[in-house]
C-alpha cells in the first residue's frame, strides 16, 4: 500500500493561488477512479481502509431516479441543511438542546443518543418538535424505540462504509424497528439459520448504477452485509434487524 506524508491542515485550508489542476475523463473513463479513502467501522468486520471509487459516488447519484422508475424517492437528496454538532461523542443532553434551540425538523441519531433522549422525560417531552427521527449504527432497544416513537415519526436506517446508503421506504408508524430496501440495489435475503435472513448484494448488469458495493469491490459478485433478520409475520418484504455476526 502507498503511503503518503500530508501537510497540515492550515496548507489545504489556505487561500494561497493553486495551479489549475483540469480533469477531462468521461464518466466511463473515471468510474473507477478513486474518489476517497475511509475507514470502517468494524460493527459487523474487521476495520479496514477502503478506497471507494467515482461509480460509488455516482450510485447515491442515480438514487435520485427512483421517482422516474415508479418508486419513492431517496431521502438522501432533499432541499435540507445539514446541523452538526460541536459536541462529540453526542449525548441526549446536546442532541435535546438542538431540538430546542434550533430550527432542526428531523435528525439522525446513534441508537446511544435516543436511548439517552428516552430516558429523560424531559428530553421526551421535547421530541414532538421533530417531524422525524431516524437512527443507524446498531439496534435500538425496543423500550426506547416505543417511548419515542409515541412522540415523534421513528424509522431506521441501513448504510455502511463498503455500501454507503441502502434506500427503503419509511415504515408504518408501529413499525419503526422494521425495513424493506429499494429491489434495484439487487440485493437477496438470503436463508442463514432457523427464521433469520442475510442481505446478500448480488451483481447485476441492469442495476449496476445502483450497486455502490461493487465499484468498492469491482471483483466481487457477492457482498455479505453480515447482518441477521427476520420476516414481519404478516407484511411481505419487511424485515426487521436483530443482531450482526462476524
Amino acid at each position: 500500500m502507498d503511503k503518503y506524508i500530508l501537510s497540515e491542515l492550515d496548507y489545504f485550508l489556505s487561500n494561497s493561488p493553486v495551479e489549475p489542476y483540469p480533469y477531462t475523463k468521461t464518466f466511463e473513463e473515471a468510474r473507477k477512479d478513486p474518489y476517497a479513502v475511509l475507514h470502517s467501522s468494524g460493527s459487523t468486520d474487521t476495520p479496514k481502509i477502503l478506497t471507494l471509487k467515482q461509480g460509488s459516488a455516482a450510485a447515491h447519484d442515480a438514487f435520485q431516479l427512483f421517482p422516474s422508475l415508479g418508486d419513492n424517492p431517496c431521502g438522501v437528496f432533499n432541499d435540507f441543511v445539514p446541523v452538526i454538532p460541536a459536541e462529540w461523542p453526542l449525548r441526549g443532553v446536546d442532541a435535546n438542546h438542538l431540538h430546542l434551540t434550533t430550527n432542526v425538523q428531523a435528525a439522525w441519531y446513534s441508537p446511544s443518543v435516543l436511548i439517552d433522549l428516552s430516558r429523560e422525560p424531559a428530553f421526551l417531552e421535547n421530541l414532538p418538535l421533530l417531524h422525524n427521527v431516524s437512527y443507524s449504527g446498531g439496534i435500538l432497544p425496543t423500550d426506547a424505540g416505543e417511548a419515542i416513537s409515541k412522540r415523534t415519526r421513528l424509522f431506521g436506517s441501513m448504510a455502511s462504509t463498503e455500501t454507503g446508503i441502502l434506500p427503503g421506504e419509511i415504515p408504518p408508524p408501529d413499525m419503526w424497528d422494521y425495513y424493506r430496501y429499494n429491489e434495484k440495489l439487487g440485493y437477496e435475503l438470503r436463508h442463514y439459520a432457523d427464521d433469520m435472513y442475510e442481505m446478500v448484494h448480488v451483481r447485476d448488469k441492469n442495476k449496476e448504477r445502483f450497486q455502490g458495493v461493487f465499484f468498492t469491490f469491482l471483483d466481487a459478485e457477492t457482498y455479505e452485509m453480515r447482518d441477521l433478520y427476520i420476516e414481519h409475520p404478516s407484511m411481505p418484504g419487511w424485515v426487521a434487524l436483530i443482531r450482526p455476526y462476524r
